[in-house]
């Protein structure tokens, strides 16, 4: 498979796709490699739209006024989100065409979003699948992405509905004396697929209670 020049030895699956506001990190932070992060982890992006709200001792208008929507547009919003997500698994959107409407309903909030999907090799993706089935009793299925912008690739595992990544325990540092680290200005790795694979092996077992999965993530245009 070609991803923008790059090979890949194996056909990806795609596993679902995500609004995304990129982490600018502090300038004195000195924990992570890179100074923008871009994730499905919400240890470190914030996902939307927050379909928790009214939970958590949080008051119910909380999310939509964070976003400067009014009523209306809040009541909107709720029902696109029932729609087309699937709120059990990381604030998924299983087509593309679902996150694109959700986000048109958020193109006035001023934030920053990016419309990503990530996609699994096939044999990892199976095993994705079969963790989210275990804990929830169903899996999201994805459609096939048209062809996005490859952006690298990231290392994740899963665990209660949610995504870490490996950079959220700073496991970078586990490896980067044996690999040259190579990270996009959004904190994704650039690095070859046998590489990142190497590296997802060298960190199992480190860090959350998950199997981490080396995953590609694409960009998409809003409309």
């Amino acid at each position: 498979m070609e991803l923008n020049g790059k090979t890949l030895p194996v056909e990806l699956k795609a596993f679902g796709y995500y609004l995304i506001e990129p982490f600018h990190v502090p300038p004195d932070s000195g924990f992570f490699p890179v100074s923008v992060i871009l994730s499905v982890s919400d240890c470190l992006c914030r996902l939307h739209p927050e379909m928790d709200w009214g939970r958590y001792g949080r008051a119910e208008e909380d999310y939509p006024r964070s976003m400067g929507l009014s009523p209306r547009e809040a009541q909107q919003l709720r029902e696109a989100a029932e729609e087309f997500m699937d709120c059990w698994v990381a604030d998924n959107f299983p087509t593309l065409a679902g996150a694109r409407s959700v986000l048109s309903l958020l193109s006035s909030s001023g934030r920053e979003l990016e419309l990503v999907s990530i996609s699994f090799a096939g044999e990892d993706d199976r095993a994705m699948r079969a963790a989210v089935e275990r804990e929830r009793g169903a899996a999201p299925q994805a459609d096939e992405p048209e062809c996005g912008e490859f952006l690298g690739f990231d290392i994740v595992g899963y665990e209660c509905g949610s995504f870490h990544s490996w950079l959220c325990n700073a496991l970078y540092k586990d490896v980067e004396e044996s690999y040259e680290l190579k990270f996009s200005s959004f904190g994704l790795l650039e690095n070859d697929w046998e590489e990142v694979c190497a590296m997802t092996a060298a960190i199992q077992g480190i860090g959350e209670p998950v199997v981490w999965t080396p995953c590609v993530v694409r960009r998409y245009a809003a409309e």
